[in-house]
């Protein structure tokens, strides 16, 4: 070989930090030619079909490595709201499936990396002059990206594992961790190895997973208020198979979108069993008897004061979290007008004046919506899991209705002070969030 891929990004790994591919050249004396260039070619796959190849002309640094971070290449090219749409109009959040997941190839990619050398050849550009690769590239690579983030505090190259919870194996793309709401102690659940959220009725919603095969079988249990399960334990044991491997996976979690007839027969729980009787239920990921994650406990709360206002966003893992805030929330308008003065009357055969004619006329208008909703009580640990609220860029609230109009947000507050949240006597949190669309 000539010219060879000595560091390429984890396989897979998240797309938002340093994606570095370096190269080296094993003939020294090749760097000594006319107009040397490492040849990187980089091909992202889209829903598993090869997208268009990008090229790139590297130019050796002083210690003879061509180092280039294809970062924001793949971070423009076919992000476009990725893990929001299971196809073109059904909202993940609203899931509806008989197999209580769904799949999303478009937001997971493969990445082809490869690899050759190049010089001036009498005047012209070319690739491979010797020939070393044989008409191949003369070294190649890959690895995957999906939507999150790491931050720099990291490091280089962190592990996917880094994403996990302590307990799991499973990689679960949440933000949750287990003390943050905690279940009511009679419950007799509440530890560093379950993860509590507190739920009404109407609340849509998943849980997001990378389909990597560390797990085979889902279970839920339902249960009324002494702790008694309705029901049988139910055991979703076709999960997605190995040709779906490397998939973001969206699975059923919520109560309004569990309540489905299609999928809730299947579990051996019926709609009856969502009635005034449940006060919580338990989803577990395992592979065989062994669980890889969790024990996400969703618990049932009814003294909401106002109707709750339901946030979703696409956290720094490349998943959905949501948060119900129920104290009271403000509505908001603001318009903006452009208006010209026009000449009173109407000039025709004879002159003519009504009561209603307009000197001062609108010809343009914009009318902007806000929603501004609280957080009382913050803790420490609240504050950590809105964190990855603040950083968001891709924001939604969702209604609850049976057919809910989910509509996108953009966050307003620019500043937090955590420390003075923390202290204050009475610690909240507000929010300010503007609808991304303005009535016409």
């Amino acid at each position: 070989m000539a010219a060879t891929i000595t560091d390429s990004p984890n396989d897979p790994t998240l797309k938002g930090q340093r994606l570095i591919i370096t190269c080296e050249e094993d003939v020294p004396a090749n760097l000594l030619k006319t107009g040397y260039r490492f040849v990187v070619t980089v091909t992202p796959y889209i829903g598993g079909a090869a997208g268009d190849d990008y090229v790139f002309y590297v130019q050796p640094n002083p210690d003879s490595s061509g180092i280039i971070d294809v970062q924001n290449l793949l971070d423009k090219i076919s992000y476009v709201d990725d893990t929001t749409q299971l196809n073109s109009d059904v909202s993940v959040h609203v899931l509806q499936s008989s197999t209580a997941y769904a799949l999303n190839a478009n937001n997971y990619h493969t990445v082809d990396i490869a690899v050759t050398n190049g010089w001036d050849v009498d005047g012209n550009f070319t690739e491979d002059p010797d020939n070393e690769g044989g008409g191949s590239p003369q070294d190649t690579a890959s690895f995957a990206v999906f939507a999150g983030a790491f931050q720099p505090k990291d490091g280089y190259k962190p592990a996917l594992s880094e994403i996990q919870y302590a307990v799991n194996t499973a990689y679960i793309l949440s933000k949750r961790r287990w003390n943050e709401w905690r279940l009511a102690a009679t419950y007799s659940i509440t530890s560093s190895s379950t993860v509590s959220i507190p739920v009404f009725d109407t609340d849509w919603g998943v849980l997001t997973l990378l389909n990597d095969g560390s797990w085979d079988t889902v279970e839920y249990r339902i249960f009324d208020g002494d702790g008694t399960q309705l029901g049988t334990t139910s055991l979703l044991s076709n999960p997605p198979g190995s040709n779906d491997f490397n998939m973001l996976c969206y699975y059923m979690a919520y109560p309004k979108t569990l309540d489905n007839n299609a999928f809730l027969g299947g579990l051996n729980i019926t709609p009856s069993d969502f009635d005034d009787d449940w006060a919580y239920y338990t989803i577990i990921f395992r592979n065989g008897l062994s669980a890889v994650s969790s024990t996400f406990v969703f618990y049932r709360v009814c003294d909401a004061r106002y109707t709750p206002i339901r946030i979703a966003w696409a956290n720094s893992l490349g998943g959905w979290d949501y948060h119900n805030f129920r104290a009271k929330s403000t509505p908001s308008y603001r318009a903006e007008r452009k208006r010209y003065k026009r000449v009173l009357g109407n000039f025709g055969t004879s002159y003519t004046q009504n009561s209603w004619d307009r000197g001062q006329t609108d010809f343009g208008r914009s009318v902007s919506r806000y929603i501004e909703v609280t957080e009382p009580n913050m803790t420490p640990e609240k504050y950590e899991y809105f964190v990855d609220l603040f950083r968001s860029d891709n924001i939604q609230i969702i209604p609850n209705t049976d057919d809910p109009q989910i509509e996108g947000l953009i966050l307003e507050n620019t500043e937090y002070l955590e420390e003075q949240l923390i202290r204050a006597e009475s610690p909240e949190l507000t929010f300010r969030f503007r609808y991304a669309n303005d009535l016409l």
